[in-house]
């Protein structure tokens, strides 16, 4: 049995649900940055293309060109968001970025511990080159033990098979070396299929470890998608830790999971950070 109490209390909700439902009232507005564009956004509102940098409200009626089209975003309480269209290319879901992956992959005590650590990750390359220690006995390091990438080059039949430096238990995957052919320096795009071998040439053998996904962002592009994080972030010296891991999570969701070494040397040389 309702009191009379209790009734006033359903009538005051339903009063303020009426009020909040009307045409006339309006959510606070929420404001984004774009970060970065993959396809292309239309503000319809405004009737502006959404590129870097630029700003748009939640109030504002986007127009998607397809499905694929996608917009990382970071709004003023430096939440960072993939924005992914619906079938109408109108609507659309705000999904939150976050951590997915560890920067570390620990250490590389055996053959099948490299093979997890590789399987089904874009590995994210941010300076010319980067250095995996291996510590497992069964693929030890020396004239006759060495690693090798192969991969397809557009226009060409045969593979490339490009043999991976090492130091200290280290392999060495640079860029400049990959991608030298024949005395020439070839696009990154040109080439595709990466897959990395264990060789023993003592045997004659080959080991597949698994295929590479290798991810070498254009640094312009990707210094002006990291502005916009830093920008918005300000000087405040206390939010250093958080403008770091917000970084993190952005190069992780929207390239590829980077080396923690190669990360922070990235981090402190270009930022400080």
């Amino acid at each position: 049995m309702i009191t009379k109490n209790k009734k006033h209390i359903v009538i005051f909700g339903i009063a303020i649900f009426c009020i909040l439902t009307t045409k006339g009232f309006s959510f606070p507005d929420k404001t984004f940055q774009v970060i970065k564009v993959r396809g292309k956004v239309q503000n319809v509102t405004k009737n502006d293309l959404l590129i870097v940098k630029k700003h748009f409200s939640s109030e504002d009626k986007l127009r998607f060109s397809s499905q694929e089209d996608r917009l990382a975003v970071i709004d003023e309480a430096l939440r960072t968001y993939i924005v992914k269209p619906h079938r109408n290319l109108s609507n659309y879901d705000l999904e939150p970025i976050r951590a997915k992956y560890n920067t570390r992959p620990g250490e590389i005590l055996t053959y099948i511990a490299f093979v997890k650590y590789l399987e089904g990750k874009d590995f994210l390359i941010l300076s010319d080159q980067v250095k995996l220690k291996i510590e497992a006995p069964d693929l030890q390091l020396d004239e006759k033990h060495f690693f090798y990438i192969r991969y397809k080059l557009e226009g060409e039949e045969s593979p490339v098979n490009k043999k991976l430096s090492s130091e200290d238990n280290q392999i060495i995957i640079s860029k400049s070396a990959l991608f030298q052919v024949d005395g020439q320096t070839i696009s990154p795009e040109s080439a595709s299929d990466f897959e990395l071998f264990y060789y023993n040439s003592a045997e004659s053998k080959s080991l597949k470890i698994n295929n590479l996904s290798l991810v070498f962002p254009d640094k312009t592009i990707l210094k002006e998608e990291v502005d916009v994080i830093i920008a918005s972030f300000g000087d405040d010296l206390e939010n250093r830790e958080e403008l770091r891991k917000a970084i993190e999570n952005y190069l992780m969701e929207v390239y590829g999971v980077p080396e923690k070494e190669n990360l922070d040397e990235w981090l402190g040389g270009e930022y400080g950070l």
